[in-house]
């Protein structure tokens, strides 16, 4: 009896023992005042515990000067007090340390100490450091870039509980970069890092639910997602979440609730919702059509370096919408979302470079500026200018066979055949006749059949005279067969029908519009 007394009174004192609370240590009370915003206060305990070479107190006194957070900001005395704690030893500090030469902040920047410092914390079980390597390896950032490291890197962050390491290796499964594509691996460590409240992987594991990937489509799952990552600040996930109520996914369509999550989001910077936000201004799609609304929005998102907003106000600049038409301004426009690398634009800045619009023409500037857009796959209209400038001699030396090969290219990518504007160039060379009865036949051909491409090749022929006679009914006829035809994903052969239906139905008065559509509509594919 004795000693089951003994054994429960021992018992009794050693949970009594793990239930006491303990003391804190004044590093404790430096460190929470630190973390509760009273900076003095921790600043006045901090500094004697580091001066006392207290490896923790060092690094936060080094935190604390790196943010300027109760002393003036000052990376040298952040490396300085870093270097301390790093010289015991400390893992956080040699995180931090590293991260300072990598930037170069307060000290040369030294990628090998970089990743030999992240390399010892990670020894120690330092997560963010395991992160931050794989981060290095990801953009190539002072190591050979490496995307199998770095994918190895954040797993390694990931399994010790580093949020933002589980978000970048959702990623690299999402994408396959360093792993091989797993929805269902990138959906796992999207969940894990969104539980703990991080939210772009909320958003992201949003968006695998909307679309499917790595589980059924869940629009219900992905509104959950949504709410939560627009719950907290996230501007890509209210544009989500009003786009869903603009398409009626998971939930009824309605035209004011997309508006009102785009306007929430815009109003915070998100740049996707004030191009959509313009969008619906410039089409009058569900809100009243007002061009100036519509500039407003754009503007905003062309400030934050949009490059889709700063071609857009190229284009109203351009055109005329909602501000003066001015080409100089949409010059401007066009180049800054140019030299980021936006196709439309590029094309744009040479078009106005070919044709001269409020600037001198510069048949050169012009062909520099095709090249490089011409380096974007399916861009066969700037092919099809470099080949024309080639054929004419406009910015570059005259050269048939060069134009030939620039019209080729053109068709690889999905435009037009090449003969077509072969015939054209030959037959307005002096002294160089080519015959186009052959190769308008094959087109007659092959239009007939329904081809749509060779419909509009046959609308062209008949519009400047190559191989049959010029009649503008016929040319008429054709490109509108050609526009009822040819399919929506095919814009670009949409766009030159149009502008080709416009330019044609310029020249020509009613009656022969008329009898042109009357042909277009009685017109039948032969079997």
């Amino acid at each position: 009896m004795k000693t089951s007394i003994l054994v429960i009174t021992s018992a009794l004192i050693f949970w009594g023992l793990l239930n006491t609370p303990v003391a804190a240590t004044p590093l404790d009370d430096g460190v929470a005042a630190y973390e509760q915003g009273e900076y003095a206060a921790a600043l006045r305990i901090l500094r004697p515990l580091a001066l006392q070479s207290d490896a923790a107190a060092q690094f936060h006194l080094g935190n604390m000067y790196y943010h300027g957070r109760g002393v003036e900001r000052n990376d040298s005395l952040s490396v300085y007090w870093y270097q301390l704690s790093v010289d015991q030893n400390y893992a956080p500090a040699q995180t931090a340390l590293a991260y300072m030469y990598g930037t170069g902040r307060g000290i040369q920047r030294d990628h090998k100490m970089q990743e030999s410092l992240y390399r010892k914390a990670i020894e120690k079980g330092e997560a963010r450091a395991a992160n931050n390597l794989g981060a290095m390896y990801e953009s190539g950032e002072g190591v050979d870039q490496d995307d199998i490291r770095a994918a190895k890197w954040y797993l390694v962050a990931a399994e010790l509980g580093f949020v933002q390491a589980q978000k970048n290796l959702a990623a690299m499964y999402l994408e396959g970069r360093g792993v091989a594509q797993d929805y269902i691996q990138a959906m796992a460590w999207n969940k894990k890092a969104a539980e703990f409240g991080h939210v772009d992987a909320q958003n992201a594991l949003g968006i695998m639910y909307e679309q499917g990937l790595g589980a059924a489509p869940d629009y219900g799952h992905a509104l959950i997602w949504y709410r939560r990552a627009a719950e907290n600040g996230n501007t890509a996930a209210m544009n989500n979440i009003g786009a869903m109520y603009a398409q009626g996914f998971g939930v009824k369509k309605d035209n004011i609730l997309t508006q009102i999550w785009y306007v929430r989001a815009a109003l915070r910077g998100g740049s996707a919702s004030q191009i959509n936000l313009c969008n619906m201004h410039e089409q009058g799609a569900a809100v009243p059509q007002d061009f100036a609304l519509a500039y407003f929005w754009c503007y905003l998102a062309a400030e934050q370096e949009s490059a889709t907003a700063q071609f857009k106000l190229g284009v109203f600049h351009a055109d005329g919408k909602g501000v003066p038409q001015d080409y100089a301004k949409a010059l401007n426009w066009y180049l800054l979302a140019a030299r980021q690398g936006n196709v439309d634009a590029q094309n744009s800045v040479a078009a106005i470079y070919q044709e001269g619009h409020g600037v001198a023409k510069d048949y050169t500037e012009a062909t520099n500026w095709y090249r490089l857009a011409a380096q974007h796959r399916g861009n066969s209209q700037a092919l099809v200018a470099i080949g024309f400038n080639y054929a004419y001699g406009r910015g570059v030396a005259q050269d048939y066979i060069e134009a030939e090969a620039w019209f080729r290219k053109a068709q690889e990518e999905g435009g037009p055949p090449a003969r077509i504007f072969i015939s054209q160039m030959y037959r307005n060379a002096a002294g160089n006749p080519r015959e186009d009865v052959e190769l308008v036949t094959v087109s007659l051909k092959l239009a007939e059949k329904g081809d749509y491409a060779e419909q509009y090749n046959l609308g062209v022929a008949y519009a400047n005279g190559i191989g049959v006679p010029q009649d503008n009914m016929l040319a008429y006829m054709w490109y509108t067969v050609a526009a009822k035809r040819s399919p929506v994903a095919d814009s670009g052969i949409r766009k030159r029908i149009k502008v080709a239906i416009d330019e044609l139905g310029a020249t020509m008065n009613r009656d022969h519009i008329a009898e042109a559509l009357r042909m277009a509509r009685e017109w039948k594919p032969n079997s």
